[in-house]
């Protein structure tokens, strides 16, 4: 994977996406001051309105979040949640078994005012966090799967992704690099070749090279590319080692670190990718989003 040194620099969570429930996920995101989510959330709406109109309504929104953990993109996207409502409920309501923290977050879910067509799928390695996001409602149905150990998705998964017309990611290209997008993109979409998309919507901390990914989308010829002028916090350093590191590889892409990483706090940069065809409605869908 060309990402593995680089991801030496960076401090790994790996604890808390493997717990019953995601009290440990928020608990150690609060205390980093997490944002991306929060951040990608209008660019993702945007992608969603405009997949919805160019298909002219005729088939729903089907996002697959790659790297989704408990679904906290989905509580985002679809339940128009706040991330820090959400680190409230975990904090302050939801049950520490998993059974009845299950059971409470879809209690907790129902009165909002749910996306009403949208249906999101989750892609993760972590069975547990899957589990826990299935059975909340939080996702429709899940992908446990790590296709960066050369694993080949099944019958069912293999439909799941044909099914699916958008590809959504906050913070794990990096981790995950080009087997894993080339399992998914040997099948996104295919199941309704004759519709717009399938899109893709995400983000890559700018410690990371991101040709490696491009050059992986347009062999699936597709065309990918960054938004300009859009920079998304994603956390605070874990310390100043992570931070020191990680500048040090910002530079040696030849960017400049003064005012964002220099200030504490880890950015993405925000890509786009299509079929050539339907890329540049997409772009300016996605380009003219106010946050």
């Amino acid at each position: 994977m060309k990402y593995k040194s680089a991801n030496e620099a960076k401090a790994t969570f790996d604890d808390v996406y493997h717990a019953a429930t995601p009290h440990a996920y928020f608990n150690e995101m609060d205390r980093h001051q997490y944002e991306i989510g929060e951040q990608a959330k209008p660019y993702f709406l945007a992608a969603i309105k405009h997949l919805q109109a160019a298909n002219q309504g005729k088939l729903p929104p089907r996002l697959l979040d790659l790297g989704c953990s408990y679904g906290v993109g989905s509580a985002l996207v679809k339940y128009n949640c706040t991330y820090p409502e959400l680190s409230e409920f975990f904090h302050e309501e939801a049950p520490l078994n998993h059974q009845t923290c299950a059971a409470s977050t879809r209690d907790w879910l129902q009165p909002r005012d749910a996306h009403p067509d949208l249906e999101c799928i989750g892609l993760d390695c972590s069975e547990e966090a899957l589990s826990f996001a299935e059975d909340a409602g939080l996702l429709c149905s899940t992908i446990a799967r790590n296709f960066e150990e050369s694993e080949e998705p099944d019958s069912t998964e293999r439909s799941i992704m044909r099914n699916c017309n958008l590809l959504t990611s906050t913070g794990a290209i990096g981790y995950v690099g080009e087997k894993t997008l080339s399992v998914i993109l040997k099948q996104l979409g295919k199941a309704y070749p004759e519709n717009a998309a399938p899109f893709v919507v995400v983000t890559i901390l700018r410690m990371f090279d991101p040709r490696p990914v491009q050059n992986c989308f347009e062999s699936f010829r597709y065309r990918f590319e960054k938004v300009p002028g859009v920079c998304l916090r994603q956390r605070h350093f874990a310390d100043e080692q992570e931070q020191e590191q990680t500048i040090d590889l910002i530079r040696r892409r030849g960017l400049d670190p003064a005012g964002l990483e220099s200030e504490g706090t880890l950015y993405a940069d925000l890509y786009v990718g299509s079929a050539p065809s339907d890329f540049l409605a997409l772009f300016a869908a996605i380009a003219n989003v106010k946050p």
